[in-house]
């Protein structure tokens, strides 16, 4: 087993969480007996007698082993997958929104400094001196947006604690106590740890990359809200083209490189393109009140372009 499988249901859209199956045992219990018998969906040699086994806990009123948690985790992503290539199964699932949001995040923060300070300035650090200080500042940051995505995404056992963080050594040691609560819910124990190593360790369950692409980070810089728009990539359906994502007064201009326009990497390496899409995100940051007005435009616009670019090679084929 490993831990990652247990937490598919943050990561991917479609995939239910405990919560989600015990409301709707029945329900779930059916799917557990029908995907028993479909092979393309099964993770291991040991998958139908597991998702029976499912079938079986949930009928019986049963809690569900953490083994059969997991069965139902990777099941369920195949399925999503199978929605997208009954075939090979190749597809990566859509993605959650709220976790895309949090990967946008430490993506931005990992190649901009900038891009912390808004997170971080309510924590009044004294400019770093050595390595080791701008580490506990991008923790910091890595905390706040993981504490951030903890509380959208609701989960059960972070609610029902009553958690005060003026008890902890630090704000990264109050989030690494949340992200331990949530892995002894789902049946693992972090055990001892360094200051920091439960918050690393979810996001690399997630699959989320936390390293920091800069080394040093200047905390007594203004914060201005008028921050440059970043330009981040995230894969997703081809029908999405461009869209502006806000937060914390930053803004970020998400491209999605599987969108027709940008399936070139020559186009996305073009310094007048970066340019354009630039101040589009400027303009969009500019007029933040329209932003729903502005990203249905985008979104018609990318729909428009991928039809002609669509029917262009269809004629060329010709």
């Amino acid at each position: 087993m490993s831990s990652s499988n247990s937490l598919l249901w943050l990561k991917y859209a479609g995939i239910p969480s405990y919560e989600d199956i015990y409301s709707k045992k029945d329900f779930y219990a059916f799917k557990c007996k029908k995907y028993a018998y479909w092979k393309d969906v099964h993770s291991s040699k040991n998958s139908k007698d597991l998702l029976l086994e499912c079938f079986e806990s949930l009928k019986s009123d049963e809690d569900l082993t953490l083994e059969q948690f997991e069965e139902i985790q990777q099941s369920w992503e195949k399925v999503q997958r199978w929605k997208k290539d009954k075939e090979k199964l190749s597809i990566e699932p859509d993605k959650a929104k709220l976790f895309i949001k949090l990967e946008s995040q430490c993506q931005a923060g990992s190649v901009n400094s900038n891009f912390l300070l808004p997170y971080i300035k309510e924590f009044n650090f004294t400019p770093p001196n050595n390595e080791e200080e701008v580490d506990v500042i991008w923790l910091s940051f890595l905390a706040k947006v993981l504490d951030n995505f903890l509380s959208e995404v609701n989960i059960v056992p972070l609610n029902a604690l009553e958690v005060d963080p003026r008890e902890y050594n630090s704000y990264i040691d109050f989030v690494d106590y949340k992200v331990s609560a949530i892995y002894d819910y789902l049946g693992y124990s972090l055990g001892d740890y360094e200051s920091g190593a439960a918050i690393l360790t979810i996001l690399s369950d997630l699959e989320i990359d936390s390293d920091k692409k800069w080394i040093e980070v200047d905390v007594t810089k203004e914060i201005k809200t008028e921050n440059s728009p970043s330009i981040l990539f995230q894969e997703d359906d081809a029908s999405q083209f461009i869209l502006f994502r806000t937060s914390m007064d930053n803004m970020s201009i998400v491209i999605n490189p599987k969108h027709p326009l940008f399936s070139s990497n020559e186009l996305l390496s073009n310094t007048q393109v970066r340019l354009f899409i630039e101040v589009l995100g400027q303009a969009a940051k500019d007029n933040i009140g329209d932003i729903d007005k502005i990203q249905d435009f985008i979104n018609n616009v990318g729909s428009r372009l991928r039809l002609a670019l669509k029917s262009k090679k269809k004629n060329a084929q010709r």
